[in-house]
């Protein structure tokens, strides 16, 4: 599958483009994008935190459960 650079605009092919998909993924709010609403990291609520071991376990899950949604080229 083949994509656009985000920065650069050039296309972007293979496993940098699974890269940039997921550093798209793990860096947006749920809800930011207006006509995606439902694409989005949930986990970012969790931040700031204590770190304690649900909160681990919980932001584990929500990140495999990204990227099995978001991303069928990559598994963890």
């Amino acid at each position: 599958m083949t994509g656009v650079n985000a920065e650069t605009g050039h296309l972007l092919a293979d496993f940098p483009h699974v890269e940039q998909s997921l550093g798209k993924i793990f860096s947006t709010y749920q809800g930011e994008r207006v006509m995606r609403e439902w694409f989005g990291n949930p986990g970012l609520a969790l931040l700031g935190r204590p770190i304690t071991e649900q909160n681990i376990l919980l932001f584990y899950n929500i990140i495999f459960m990204l990227v099995e949604l978001f991303e069928p080229r990559f598994k963890i």
